[in-house]
């Protein structure tokens, strides 16, 4: 029986990648004073600490009854193709909120 074709995801290595900005610098320079072991550890610590504040973040509701809620998915690309995005309109449009 032929098995099921795993993830690369799944297979990958825990990398500096995996952790945040921060935990990344400081990681990178402890690489030559510590052993393959006890920079594994080190890594997986600091994968932990990532994964606890994702888990943090808030769950974002949309209000499909604000006029800017149509325009959703126009200002998702916007905000994709430029740093800096004016969005203007009435007060109670929703504009803060999206």
């Amino acid at each position: 029986m032929p098995s099921k074709p795993s993830s690369p995801e799944l297979n990958r290595s825990p990398s500096l990648n995996d952790v945040l900005r921060v935990d990344r610098h400081r990681l990178s320079g402890l690489r030559r004073t510590l052993t393959a072991d006890q920079f594994h550890q080190q890594i997986a610590e600091a994968i932990e600490v990532k994964k606890a504040r994702d888990n943090l973040q808030p769950n974002l509701h949309y209000h499909a009854d604000l006029p800017i809620s149509q325009h959703r998915q126009l200002l998702i690309e916007k905000i994709k193709q430029h740093p800096v995005l004016v969005v203007c309109g009435e007060t109670g449009s929703g504009k803060s909120t999206k």
